[in-house]
């Protein structure tokens, strides 16, 4: 997994590209039990589901909350901040009337 130069939230996320298109994005927070149902409901055994439930909780409580310097390593530069992106693909979220 290449990781960029700064952890970035889901309310940040939505944040930033609401700014950028105009609109507020917010997420849409469920329960692990919700989820765990979601996937079911998609034709996931409940073992998987379960799995899958157990990984997004463990990624919550931020075990995946790092920064390295792969990318900066990988491409000899540096990683684009998510604002950079969503400032280069705005448009790609805006519908055209």
């Amino acid at each position: 997994m290449l990781i960029g130069q700064q952890p970035i939230g889901y309310d940040e996320v939505a944040g930033c590209i609401g700014s950028a298109i105009g609109r507020v994005i917010s997420p849409h927070r469920i329960s692990a039990d919700e989820l765990a149902a979601r996937y079911r409901f998609l034709g996931l055994p409940a073992l998987h589901a379960q799995t899958l439930v157990s990984m997004d909780m463990a990624i919550a409580a931020g075990v995946e909350d790092r920064v390295t310097d792969w990318v900066q390593q990988l491409t000899g530069r540096r990683p684009a901040r998510f604002d950079e992106f969503v400032e280069a693909s705005a448009s790609k979220w805006t519908a055209t009337p």
